[in-house]
Parts: structure tokens; sequence; C-alpha cells
């Protein structure tokens, strides 16, 4: 048996992996993300798409429903928890595709890190336009790489909390600066703009604002800003907001 050490913010899993029969013929399924690797990083994938619709077209939603049973609900990280380290024979390839919504913009969500969006919310995204990354539960995916299991392990985890992680207005690193690792994010999702919002009262996610706007500005990438609570109930407003934004890049 052997230990790895997955950190969220502010809290420590210690999860325990078993080897599995290399007979196991699910192992594949379980790897939900692609990389090749039953892990917590396929179990998040899952997380952040709890209630995503099955079987619409939507090749994200489709591919986190790992026991296809039509439904992105826990049972299906229940089938990953229990096949970690399980020998992956065919990674299937990670859906490159949109998310949800118009295929004429790709957009990447960045300000879910203090709490999650309304769900209502981001379908009124789809409506309008492909939502290709966010940060949605981004402590489900803090640590980027595997954590050395030799050694001492809570040494591994802190290096790999502070070297190997992703980023967030809650961890302050001048080694690490959110505004870059926001223009990486976007590169690599082929996004044509960013919606940058924040939980309304969430200083830390107001604050970052600043920062990511002056550093999209620089970059000439277009850009949204807005704040949401999570009961919010109507969405009208905010619609009509993002498709007068969007209709605007469409024309520019």
């Amino acid at each position: 048996m052997r230990s790895v050490f997955v950190s969220t913010i502010g809290m420590v899993f210690v999860v325990m992996m078993t080897e599995v029969s290399r007979a196991d013929k699910l192992c594949d399924a379980a790897d939900v993300n692609g990389d090749g690797v039953v892990d917590p990083l396929d179990s998040g994938y899952v997380l952040a798409r709890f209630g995503c619709p099955v079987g619409t077209g939507n090749g994200i939603c489709d591919s986190a429903d790992a026991n296809a049973d039509g439904l992105v609900d826990p049972l299906d990280t229940g089938f990953i928890l229990s096949r970690f380290g399980c020998p992956v024979t065919a990674p299937t390839p990670p859906f490159t595709g949109p998310v949800f919504g118009n295929p004429e913009f790709r957009v990447v969500f960045e300000g879910g890190f203090c709490e999650q969006p309304p769900f209502d919310m981001m379908r009124m995204l789809g409506r309008s336009c492909y939502v290709v990354d966010d940060d949605f539960l981004i402590g489900l995916r803090w640590i980027l790489e595997d954590v050395p299991t030799k050694g001492d392990p809570i040494g591994n985890l802190a290096e790999a909390y502070l070297e190997r992680s992703s980023y967030s207005p809650v961890q302050h690193d001048l080694r690490k600066p959110k505004e870059e690792m926001l223009i990486q994010r976007i590169e690599r999702a082929r996004a044509d703009a960013v919606i940058v919002a924040a939980a309304k009262m969430c200083e830390p996610g107001l604050e970052e604002q600043v920062a990511y706007t002056h550093a999209l500005d620089e970059k000439r990438i277009a850009y949204f800003v807005s704040e949401f609570e999570e009961n919010m109930t109507s969405f009208e407003h905010l619609e009509m907001q993002v498709e007068t934004f969007l209709e605007n890049l469409l024309f520019a």
C-alpha cells in the first residue's frame, strides 16, 4: 500500500491508494480526465461537474459520467475513489471541445474560488458562450503533480503545496504571480475572453479583479467583470450584460 497526500486550501486529505487488479476493465472509465492515471484529479473533475447534463452533446459532461448511469453525481466520485491507482490501459484523450454554449466564443471563468457560482448562472452563461476552463473547486485541483512518497511525507506535502500548485487569491506568493498564471490558463484553453467574477463581500476576490484586469489589458484580452451571490435566483439582467459584451466582441 502506498500513501499519496492531497491538499485543498485550508485542508489536507491523506488518501490511501491500494493496488487494484490489472484485470479491472473499469480503470479506463475511471480516468475521466484522460491523463492516464486514476487519482484525485479525476474525482475533482467529477465534483466540479455535479449535475452537468449528460447525453445532450456536451462532451465534458458525458466524460464526467464515470459509471455511465446518465448522471454526474456522488456515485461517479465513489466509482473513481474505489479505483485510485488502478492501471489505465487505454487512456481516453481529454475532451478539448466546449463545455457549454454557443460556438462563437470560448470563455474562461475566473472567480469561483470563494464560493461556487449558482448552477443556474452557469447555465445562463451556456446560452451565450462556451465555458472552457474555470477555477471551481480549485482546492481539489490545487496540487498539479504527484507528491513524492519517499522521504518526509509532511515535507513533501509542504513542498508540493508551495512549488507544484495552482494559484488563488488566498495564497500570496511573489514567485507565482496570479495574473501570469491566469494568462497561462487562458492560453492553454485557447479562450477568446474571460469572465472575471467575484462573490459579493469576498475581499480577496474583489482585490484580485484589479490585478487581473490590468494584466488582461496589457495582453489585450477581452474580459467581463461581474459579481455574484450564492443564493442568486434572477439572472436576466446579467444575461443581457453578457450578451452585450459578446456582441461587442463579435462586431469588434
